[in-house]
Parts: structure tokens; C-alpha cells; sequence
């Protein structure tokens, strides 16, 4: 069922019941392509409890791993966060939250290698965003691995009412790396 919905996504089908539609329509080529071994196809009811009830972590964890076998030398991370589109709740306000995956993009492979999700009343980008990228040092060999961020994990702005000056974030620490000293930042 993960492989159908996979391929539904990939087709532009997002949602249950688009999804659904999408395994009804294509039906006998799924259970061809798929070896499917049942006469009728999951339901949007039945594909919505499959996917819930998936263990996110583990997931990742078997993706990562058949992603990181197809990395080419010299690749190149891009890590960033998107939100989770229909997850925010108390918008407008301070108690404004949503769901967000932080993801490292190979560059030159065009593969997301992890992902990890948060929920940003918890946790920020930045903190996500080193975590994963600590994990994926944890897991795998990043020699001759390119790491990029964008700005947002470079500099934070504690703000003038705070009577405090920009600093800079420490990257995370990669086994066997060495990170650049940093250059003190103007006001």
C-alpha cells in the first residue's frame, strides 16, 4: 500500500480519497506491477489507517539507508524545512503552530536522503535541522559530503529589546570535521 501511495503522490494525487481514486483507476497494472494479491484495492478509509499507523521513525530509517547506497561521490545536502500544508492551528496568533519536515536533498543524486518532522510549538527549524544533520553524521560517512543551509541557520537575531547582539549558531559537531571559526557579525 506504501508503494501505491508513493506512486499516487508522484502522479499528483495528495489526500486519501485522490489517492484511492488513483489505486481504483490504475487497478490492474498495480496489481500486476505490485504482485497485489487480492481481487479488491485499499480503500481511502483503509490507506488513511495504514498510513497513520506507520512508525515514522522506522520508515525513515529504511529509506535513509537505500537512499545514502545511491549518494554519488561529492554529493551535496541541501538541508531546509517546509510545513506540512493543513497543520496549522492558532493562526494569526502567539499559540500559532504547525507540523514541518526538515529534509537533506542531494544535490546531484535528487534524492532525499532523511527527513525528520517537528511541530514548531516544540522545536525550531534550526534545532530540527541540527538534529537531523547530526543523525545523518551518526549514521553515515559523510567524507567528501557537502552540508549546505540556508541563512536562517547562520545567524539569529535575539532582537534589541533583548540588549543583546547577533550571534552565531554553532553548527553541529560531524565526527572527523573541523568547523570553521566564525567571524563576529556587526549590528
Amino acid at each position: 500500500m506504501l508503494a501505491m501511495t508513493i506512486m499516487a503522490m508522484m502522479s499528483g494525487h495528495h489526500g486519501y480519497r485522490p489517492t484511492a481514486r488513483f489505486v481504483h483507476d490504475n487497478a490492474d497494472a498495480l496489481r500486476r506491477l505490485l504482485d497485489w494479491p487480492r481481487q479488491a484495492m485499499p480503500s481511502n478509509v483503509t490507506l488513511r489507517a495504514v498510513l497513520q499507523a506507520l512508525d515514522f521513525d522506522a520508515l525513515t530509517a529504511a529509506f535513509r539507508a537505500w537512499a545514502v547506497a545511491r549518494l554519488p561521490d561529492g554529493e551535496v545536502l541541501a538541508v531546509d524545512a517546509k510545513a506540512v500544508r493543513s497543520t496549522v492551528t492558532g493562526d494569526g496568533t502567539s499559540e500559532q503552530d504547525f507540523v514541518a519536515l526538515v529534509s537533506a536533498y542531494g544535490v546531484r543524486s535528487g534524492v532525499v536522503v532523511s527527513a525528520t518532522r517537528y511541530r514548531n510549538g516544540d522545536t525550531s527549524e534550526i534545532a530540527a535541522a541540527q538534529d537531523l544533520i547530526a543523525d545523518l553524521a551518526g549514521a553515515l560517512d559523510l567524507t567528501g559530503v557537502t552540508v549546505t543551509r540556508d541563512a536562517l541557520h547562520a545567524v539569529k537575531n535575539l532582537g534589541r529589546q533583548s540588549g543583546m547582539e547577533q550571534q552565531i549558531l554553532q553548527p553541529p559537531q560531524i565526527p572527523g570535521r573541523v568547523a570553521p571559526e566564525a567571524a563576529p557579525l556587526r549590528p
